[in-house]
């Protein structure tokens, strides 16, 4: 494959990725919209849900929550040194957080799962696309290609006029070995993936990207019209040190927490 074919190979699974990935505002009283993270829009058997990671909605009255929607375009591309270098952001550049009528809202804190129903319809009135979670879903392997899309908070900025915007960021990463005595790990449960951007930008942080899906290529190869690409799992915190990795929620485990809390007869609409 030639560097000008994969390139738009890449580009065609970002794009793919960007149309189901949202921020999510969150925070309620006096922390009103103090906090972000991330979700991923699904439909799982005829139900439209975001999918999260719970502590990203927590202590957040539904009615509080926003969202801001994938884009009518694709974003331009910024380096991370620029935007380091930028003492605040144009206010042209600031898109507006949007506020959807949800449904029902089904937790696990113990997993720190989310998934909270919203109209499929948003797939019609926006560039939302909902991605089909099939059943028998499986983690990847280690080694294994995988790509995350979020809104980190270390790389946010402020307009001239005093609001924050959040701009979205892309990972291409690999599912890591398994670590021993890291806290909150359950090798039953999680898989890590290596949290690369740390290897060229040391103070980078992922928070803020919590509740994203991890994705790979399930077909391990990259086509440019239609990228295959399936949920790997659901990015719940992060691990510092020397090799800084991701935990993230297995997707079979992901597909339990699904099964467990939605009842199974197929929404409406």
């Amino acid at each position: 494959m030639t560097t000008e074919i994969s390139e738009l190979a890449s580009d065609a699974v970002e794009h793919a990725i960007r149309s189901s990935t949202v921020g999510i505002v969150s925070g309620s009283g006096e922390q009103k919209w103090s906090w972000n993270g991330t979700g991923t829009l699904i439909r799982w058997k005829g139900r439209h849900l975001i999918l999260t990671a719970h502590h990203v909605i927590e202590d957040t009255l539904p009615e509080d929550l926003r969202f801001f929607l994938p884009p009518d375009s694709p974003p331009i591309k910024v380096e991370r040194e620029t935007m380091s270098k930028m003492p605040g952001a144009p206010t042209s550049l600031m898109r507006s957080f949007t506020q959807l009528d949800l449904g029902r809202i089904v937790i696990d804190k113990e997993l720190d799962l989310a998934a909270i129903e919203v109209d499929g319809n948003l797939s019609v009135k926006t560039p939302a696309n909902f991605f089909d979670l099939a059943e028998g879903g499986r983690t990847p392997t280690e080694g294994q290609q995988t790509i995350i899309m979020g809104f980190p908070r270390d790389i946010s900025r402020v307009t001239h006029a005093g609001f924050r915007v959040l701009l979205s960021y892309v990972m291409w990463t690999q599912v890591a070995p398994n670590r021993k005595y890291l806290r909150d790990f359950d090798p039953d449960i999680h898989f890590l993936t290596h949290y690369t951007e740390a290897e060229t930008h040391p103070d980078a942080s992922p928070r803020g990207i919590s509740g994203a899906a991890m994705w790979f290529l399930s077909n391990e190869s990259l086509s440019v019209w239609y990228p295959k690409l399936d949920i790997a799992g659901v990015g719940i915190s992060w691990y510092k040190g020397q090799q800084p990795v991701l935990q993230i929620v297995q997707r079979e485990i992901v597909e339990e927490f699904l099964t467990a809390k939605l009842n199974r007869q197929p929404a409406v609409g």
